[in-house]
């Protein structure tokens, strides 16, 4: 009955999407054929049941890419929203206030292995940064220690960046070069389809990490990463999670064709029904990625005694939705970009829901994976976020380096200039307060009246703004990095050509080269 209905179905929508997409030139019956087997075809069995790894210390670390803090239940997202991660908030505990040092994900990531800023660590602009083999990651410390270190991605950046160096097992799940064949672009852009089409990876992740648990040394303790891609633009979350109704699926379909996050952010869309449309469509990436959460979870207590181990649960930056008319990553520090969930389940160190006051940064979680671990965390700015050596932050930085070739997508219409881009842009966030700095322009927020950070306050609260700013001063001085006014990091630029085709392709797709 499916494949019946799938036909006619499969051959209007998919006619009436390329006509709205001229480069892309036939569809055959295979199409229909598509169609019909995705909305039926049944979802992997899992695998048989193992002995459970009970080796305490072991680590599995998750990264959100590009999930707010306010997406999940747990930092005020509606009910229902993250069920999954609200009952891993509710066994363990939710620290309230997290500020990633960066709103993109190379020099996130590469901060949260080394427990540097990015001044420090260099990595600013992705493919034209390497991390530097002078710096230990966590992954190394961790594997020169006994310990099996595995990491499971999503985002290719963390490849190209080198920033897994240390792990031993190493896969990427999200190809999105399959974008370029017809059926899969259909079907990631209508939503049609059985999960391992329309997911960025997660699926593809829950296999690779049951694969590499069942091989573990029952001696020996492990270090688990994992990158989910699902809140990542452009928002393509399976049928079942977008808003119900054929007027709101072509919405996306039409919304997510449009979407750019560069353009968008120098020139909002008019049109309040694609505003709209694109949030909804992120909250359905949520929801799915709750949803493989939960799943992946599961396949990893199968195998894990979790009650003997660290989880830890962040994300490596925001997406602006329209916070303050910007759109996507990379481009600013307001807060939908740079405040993060962070999740901390660890047996015996936290209380079931207990809400850690204070700020911190992702920095520190190299710090608290050593610590967990039994190795000296020191050496870093990072700190140890586990009872009895946790440190609230009286101030909390971000910084970011535009990458020059995302500049050439910035919208013309815009108000915002590429010259006006080009520059590092420095943020000190203290006591309900951010400092934000470009090119000489020196604004104070106040963020409790005004989160959207619309509103310069400077002028207003002139001795507030100069503690700030001599708060930002002196960490400039202490973490040494590129040339003020300058956007490009000293050191050599290694050619965008020189990116392998399959790596090149994902980045394009993503609006990154």
């Amino acid at each position: 009955i499916w494949f019946a209905l799938a036909v006619p179905a499969g051959l209007a929508v998919g006619s009436w999407l390329v006509w709205k997409a001229p480069g892309h030139a036939v569809i055959d019956g295979a199409l229909a054929l598509a169609f019909g087997l995705g909305l039926s075809w049944p979802a992997p069995s899992p695998g048989a049941p193992v002995a459970k790894h009970e080796v305490p210390r072991s680590i599995v670390f998750v990264v959100l890419d590009t999930t707010r803090a306010d997406a999940l239940g747990a930092y005020g997202a509606p009910a229902g929203q993250t069920p999954q991660l609200d009952a891993l908030a509710a066994e363990g505990a939710v620290l309230e206030d997290v500020v990633s040092p960066s709103p993109w994900t190379a020099p996130s990531h590469a901060s949260m292995f080394t427990g540097l800023y990015p001044r420090t660590h260099g990595v600013h602009n992705g493919g034209a940064r390497h991390l530097d083999e002078r710096f230990a990651t966590t992954a190394e410390r961790l594997a020169a220690a006994g310990y099996q270190t595995a990491a499971i991605s999503s985002n290719s950046w963390l490849r190209v960046t080198r920033s897994l160096r240390g792990f031993e097992h190493f896969e990427e799940v999200n190809h999105l070069h399959r974008d370029k064949l017809i059926l899969a672009r259909l079907m990631r852009y209508s939503g049609i389809g059985w999960e391992q089409w329309i997911d960025r990876g997660a699926a593809e992740a829950e296999t690779a990490i049951g694969d590499w648990l069942v091989g573990l040394d029952r001696e020996r303790p492990f270090f688990l990463f994992l990158n989910l891609f699902e809140a990542h633009n452009p928002y393509l979350p399976p049928l079942r999670d977008r808003p119900a109704g054929p007027a709101a699926w072509l919405r996306g379909i039409r919304a997510m064709r449009s979407y750019h996050p560069v353009a968008w952010h120098t020139f909002e869309p008019r049109e309040a029904w694609r505003r709209d449309t694109t949030r909804d469509l992120y909250a359905a990436g949520i929801r799915y990625q709750d949803r493989r959460v939960g799943r992946i979870l599961d396949v990893i207590r199968e195998r894990v005694d979790l009650d003997r181990a660290l989880l830890v649960v962040t994300s490596d930056h925001g997406d602006n939705l329209g916070d303050g008319h910007r759109w996507g990553h990379n481009l600013a520090l307001n807060e939908a970009l740079v405040r993060v969930p962070f999740l901390l389940r660890a047996p015996g160190a936290f209380e079931p829901g207990e809400r850690v006051a204070g700020s911190h940064q992702t920095i520190d979680v190299h710090a608290t994976l050593l610590d967990w671990a039994g190795l000296d965390p020191s050496g870093t700015p990072s700190q140890s976020l586990l009872p009895g050596a946790r440190h609230d932050r009286s101030v909390t930085f971000a910084e970011v380096y535009p990458e020059l070739s995302m500049l050439s997508r910035a919208d013309p219409r815009g108000s915002l200039t590429a010259r006006d881009l080009d520059t590092p842009i420095w943020a000190a966030r203290s006591d309900g307060h951010k400092l934000v700095v470009r090119r000489g322009d020196v604004r104070l927020f106040d963020l409790s009246a005004d989160p959207q950070e619309t509103r310069d306050v400077a002028a207003e609260q002139p001795e507030r703004a100069a503690a700030l700013r001599s708060e930002l001063d002196r960490w400039l001085a202490e973490h040494p990095g590129p040339s003020p006014g300058l956007c490009q990091a000293p050191g050599p630029r290694p050619d965008p050509e020189a990116l392998d085709p399959e790596t090149r392709r994902q980045l394009e797709a993503l609006g990154y080269l």
